[in-house]
């Protein structure tokens, strides 16, 4: 049906830039509507093709396809009169792409902000082959980060399974001899190379044994665990038929090549694995039983949250950001896109809502949090609205939070106060994304001596005017600065977010200051955080408040105190050991992971609170808004 020898010839004439997803569809119109919407709704980061394969839909599932397709100029629909399976569609659907760069997702998925970009970026690592996201159940807990291989049996399975999304080996990156293809990531020309997926599989194994046939049993595909998205497992008709054919046929291939790999994952998160059982008893003698540990247990597992919104309820990030072109620059939209994944490891969607859409995305029952930035938000008062205030408070007047359900300030020292009252808040720091900012980073970046990442904003930066005057020299990266710094200090106008932490990685030193209502109220930037968080050696300027855990792992400059004194003694103070230190104490405190508990846990008691003045008042909480189990 495909002429690979074709497919292969015309690969070098595909597009870099451009990324095809491919995606079989047999029925489940419910789940496939969801996952449609969530890939429109969402920015992916990438610019991509969707190329549908309709394996002989109903009707109904038929038509909510061509209805898309219409919609959508980026869609290519593909219909087969009869369903020819997962790996004869995907096929398919790849001889149709035109990308470089292709994944391969299931319609029973829900994407979350920037997943696409996230997703892909460690395709740019050497020796990287595919790679996979965190898929979880709608519930937050964890259905695959990566599949493992036990002593027991060549059939491979789903390593951390069941456990919260949040669980904290499955918060860096990892490496893999297989992965899943609910959504899997390759290069065209790599998929291209083995003749794509085996029709010998009916959906199921097609994915493992394609990994095996491309990565020789090596741990060449990579987990990415800042990319999330929900999986609905198992929602396509017949999904389930095959299982006992599939096992055969692969237990007849890999059997004797199959080494046990979970055993060292285990080892080196630290894991106590035991007492591994069969998943099915009358297949042990046959050899393609799956055999998985009963309890998988860290030495410090925290219990999960178990704050869940009502059924269909999504937190709408508000983000005073105007413009899509400008996302890559918008400090508070990657603070929001990190924030809404943490609130799903959680069982929580979530979306981001540019000024634009601030009104017009609206639903009934969704919850509001406005991350405070320069533009003021008119709360709808039958909402649940929350505020959380993390720059500029100079412009955020008293009387402003006093509409608000909830308010956190990003401040140990600064109080939200009017006249005649004080306004209620409780107070919440910035943070970081630990699945994005950790120490070992394989991306390649440059190594700058003394790395700035800023924009001018138009004025005289206290970092810049404290080098100028020193006769030293920086490496900035970031715009506006003609005029106001020497143009050779200007590496590039940018490093795009995703790229950071290998930057922050790799300088002797990486350089931040703050605007000055936020030095002097005490809001201590994320930049700090993501840099702790990397290992990196933080030079900054003195914040009034800095919570003590955070200020014994920085170096301060100041008048008294010049940028080069500083430069100097941070280079011979902040022993590796002590920046591991900083690292291990930012993931485990100061994550997004910790920041959205503390907002659930927030809205839970909101909830409870409204329930007991029910009786005397109206709530502000639409009924059901929220369940605390």
């Amino acid at each position: 049906m495909i002429c690979w020898n074709t497919v292969r010839k015309n690969i070098p004439g595909r597009d870099d830039r451009l990324v095809s997803i491919i995606m079989c569809v047999h029925g489940a119109i419910e789940v496939t509507k969801a996952c449609l919407k969530s890939l429109y709704r969402h920015e992916a980061g990438e610019e991509f093709e969707l190329i549908i394969v309709d394996n002989s839909s109903d009707g109904q599932t038929r038509q909510l396809l061509q209805e898309y397709a219409a919609r959508y100029a980026t869609i290519t629909l593909i219909r087969n009169e009869e369903n020819l399976g997962f790996a004869r569609g995907c096929n398919i659907g790849f001889a149709a792409s035109r990308g470089a760069r292709v994944v391969f997702l299931n319609n029973d998925t829900e994407l979350s902000p920037e997943w696409l970009r996230s997703l892909l970026h460690p395709l740019k690592m050497p020796g990287i082959i595919g790679v996979q996201p965190k898929l979880v159940f709608p519930d937050g807990t964890i259905q695959a980060v990566g599949t493992v291989f036990s002593d027991y049996s060549p059939m491979g399975y789903h390593i951390y399974a069941g456990k919260p999304g949040d669980f904290e080996p499955t918060q860096s990156p990892m490496r893999f001899k297989a992965i899943t293809a609910a959504c899997m990531g390759l290069m065209a020309r790599d998929f291209a190379s083995v003749d794509g997926y085996d029709p010998a599989f009916i959906n199921g194994q097609e994915d493992v044994d394609l990994c095996l046939r491309l990565g020789g049993g090596e741990k060449v595909f990579a987990y990415a665990p800042d990319s999330v998205i929900i999986h609905h497992e198992g929602s396509t008709p017949g999904r389930r038929d095959n299982i006992e054919h599939n096992r055969r046929v692969f237990h007849g291939r890999w059997a004797d090549s199959v080494r046990c790999d979970d055993a060292q994952h285990y080892a080196n998160a630290g894991i106590s694995a035991t007492s591994y059982e069969p998943d099915n008893p009358d297949w042990v003698e046959a050899g393609y039983a799956v055999w998985r540990p009963r309890q998988v247990r860290a030495e410090n597992e925290q219990p999960p949250l178990f704050n869940r919104l009502a059924a269909g309820t999504t937190i709408a990030i508000k983000i005073a950001c105007r413009e899509r072109m400008f996302l890559d620059i918008c400090g508070d939209y990657h603070f929001a896109v990190s924030l809404a994944a943490a609130f799903l490891r959680k069982g929580v969607r979530a979306r981001v809502d540019l000024l634009q859409d601030w009104y017009a995305a609206r639903t009934p029952g969704d919850i509001n949090l406005v991350i405070r930035g320069k533009v003021r938000y008119e709360p709808n008062p039958l909402d649940t609205n929350l505020l959380w205030i993390i720059s500029h408070p100079e412009k955020t007047p008293a009387r402003e939070a006093l509409v608000y359900d909830h308010v956190f300030v990003a401040s140990n020292i600064w109080t939200l106060n009017d006249e005649n009252q004080e306004v209620p808040f409780e107070r919440l720091l910035q943070a970081t994304d630990i699945c994005r900012f950790y120490p070992e980073n394989e991306m390649n970046a440059v190594s700058e001596q003394h790395l700035f990442v800023a924009n001018s904003r138009g004025i005289e930066r206290s970092v810049v005017k404290h080098a100028l005057s020193q006769d030293m020299e920086i490496q900035i990266y970031g715009g506006l600065w003609e005029g106001l710094a020497p143009s050779e200090w200007v590496r590039a106008d940018k490093i795009a977010n995703i790229d950071l932490p290998a930057y922050y990685v790799s300088a002797d030193v990486v350089l931040n200051d703050h605007w000055e209502w936020m030095r002097i109220g005490g809001f201590v930037s994320n930049r700090v955080f993501d840099v702790l968080a990397c290992g990196g050696n933080l030079v900054t300027d003195r914040v009034e408040g800095m919570p003590r855990e955070i200020a014994r792992f920085c170096t301060f400059f100041d008048n008294e105190f010049p940028l080069n004194d500083a430069l100097r003694l941070a280079k011979e103070t902040n022993t590796s050991e002590k920046r591991q230190a900083a690292a291990s104490h930012v993931r485990q405190y100061h994550s997004f992971d910790q920041r959205a508990g503390v907002i659930l846990k927030s809205l839970a008691k909101e909830r409870h609170t409204t329930m007991d003045d029910s009786q005397n008042a109206a709530p502000k909480t639409p009924p059901n808004a929220l369940v605390s189990l």
